[in-house]
């Protein structure tokens, strides 16, 4: 039985690698479209809200280490959704200059708190 060297070997392993890389990226890239179209938030907004909601309270600091995100990336995220009234922001107890995030729906007393509707494709 006679074996190829590694060196000829080896370039199509990587390549075959990153082949199915691309497949598995378009797809994720397919599905996140459909999701945006969809909800109207992009994949990273619905990210952030999902961890809200788990996390009620949690600060934009804290946020941004839980996505692995630079801290002023985070912050415009969410300054996107407090404009469009996804989430709220409340100043914490403990440290007034500190803010915690709320979903806008689900912070007890928030007057007008309902949940946003979903944008109908036409």
């Amino acid at each position: 039985m006679m074996t190829l060297p590694l060196s000829t070997a080896t370039p199509q392993v990587p390549l075959a690698v990153l082949q199915q890389f691309r497949v598995i990226y378009g797809t994720m890239r397919q599905y996140f479209r459909e999701v945006e179209e969809r909800c109207g938030l992009p994949g990273s907004q619905m990210w952030i809200l999902q961890e809200v909601q788990r996390l009620p309270g949690l600060g934009v600091t804290d946020l941004a280490a839980l996505l692995a995100i630079h801290q002023s990336t985070c912050s415009q995220l969410v300054e996107k959704l407090v404009a469009r009234g996804y989430l709220i922001k409340t100043r914490r107890h403990e440290d007034q200059r500190r803010v915690g995030l709320h979903l806008a729906w689900c912070r007890p007393g928030h007057r007008g708190a309902t949940r946003p509707r979903r944008r109908r494709s036409s």
